[in-house]
């Protein structure tokens, strides 16, 4: 079919978009969308003056087309930049065809010089051919169990042979972890608000982090405390210094409880604090009897994926691939290799959705 009119959005076209998600992707994505919609796209604090973030576009009544815009600072070298994170990206199955949406995404395409976003397995090819992006890599999920006698039971149904599984990964975890880094030191508060420590922090470690969201005061409320998704929140010090801080959260979807490590931020290079910070976290999730931990994340520095080894995430599956669009091409050249970027859950509509 031809593709119809862009139409900007406003609110009367909400109702439209929603209907339009829960068409293609189901009841459940159309309500957490429907739980953050004015979060992201109208009270975003990041948004550009003058910029629209949501579109659509409809044959009559239906809306057939919408694109998503969460706008962001981001850490590119030296400089911070305002990007987009492309989200909501979705076109009706009657009317995917290149020219429709490469049309609708050039139109669309705004004052952000830089734009982020994440694709599946199965729409990567067509997507990169549709938004003419470049695959930058692979983000991985990181998994610990947790309750193994929970997780084998429900994953192999002869008990015999459960009971084995469970004996032989017990054994194999425990060789595999690395012993652990004392940090008597360093103290783990429970927080609530994002303080201009934060600012110091972010302004202290940034420098070790080439692509990285700036998580400064002004984001970390923004995404975490002014969110309709409820967090708990990790902060790291030693005496009055802030160190670090962990955002986590614990879902309930899918066979398992999980609990979820959301976000981590620290110096890049600081074992100690990122080590307390995911004890924390883990001793969460067991007080809240989670079968499972889990983090989304894609980290250059080497502390980072030694400490989840450490701490026992030795499962490691293919989550979604990051891609990137950038119209200066010296940019791009920096921004294509994934061993310059720091991403995790907690980076637009990766977590979220999920």
């Amino acid at each position: 079919m031809q593709r119809s009119e862009i139409t900007e959005h406003i609110s009367d076209d909400k109702k439209k978009a929603l209907e339009l998600i829960k068409e293609v992707l189901g009841s459940r994505i159309a309500d957490i969308s429907s739980k953050a919609w004015d979060w992201l796209f109208i009270n975003n604090p990041f948004v550009p003056a003058g910029e629209k973030t949501v579109f659509l576009e409809k044959e009559g009544e239906r809306a057939v087309s919408l694109y998503g815009k969460i706008f962001v600072d981001l850490k590119l070298g030296n400089e911070i930049q305002r990007a987009k994170w492309g989200c909501c990206y979705l076109i009706h199955p009657e009317y995917r065809n290149i020219e429709n949406a490469s049309k609708m995404y050039l139109e669309l395409a705004g004052t952000a010089e830089t734009t982020c976003g994440f694709i599946t397995t199965e729409a990567l090819s067509l997507t990169l051919k549709l938004l003419n992006a470049t695959n930058v890599g692979p983000i991985y999920n990181f998994i610990r169990i947790l309750d193994t006698k929970e997780f084998f039971q429900k994953t192999i149904k002869n008990s015999f042979m459960s009971s084995v599984s469970r004996v032989a990964w017990d054994t194999v975890s425990k060789i595999y972890r690395a012993p652990k880094i004392l940090q008597n030191d360093i103290s783990i508060l429970d927080i609530t608000y994002f303080d201009e420590r934060f600012d110091a922090l972010w302004q202290k470690a940034c420098k070790d982090y080439k692509i990285i969201v700036a998580r400064t005061q002004k984001y970390l409320n923004w995404r975490f405390i002014k969110s309709p998704f409820k967090y708990k929140i990790f902060a790291a010090t030693r005496g009055d210094e802030l160190l670090g801080y962990l955002v986590a959260d614990i879902s309930d979807k899918g066979n398992f409880k999980k609990g979820l490590i959301v976000d981590l931020f620290s110096g890049a290079d600081d074992k100690a604090t990122i080590n307390a910070l995911i004890n924390a976290a883990l001793l969460y999730f067991k007080e809240n009897n989670c079968s499972l931990a889990m983090c989304i994340i894609s980290a250059a520095k080497a502390s980072y994926r030694n400490a989840f080894r450490r701490n026992g995430f030795i499962i490691k599956r293919l989550r979604v691939y990051l891609a990137v669009h950038s119209r200066d091409k010296e940019q791009l050249s920096v921004m294509k290799d994934i061993n310059n970027w720091f991403v995790n859950g907690s980076d637009p509509d990766l977590a979220m959705w999920d």
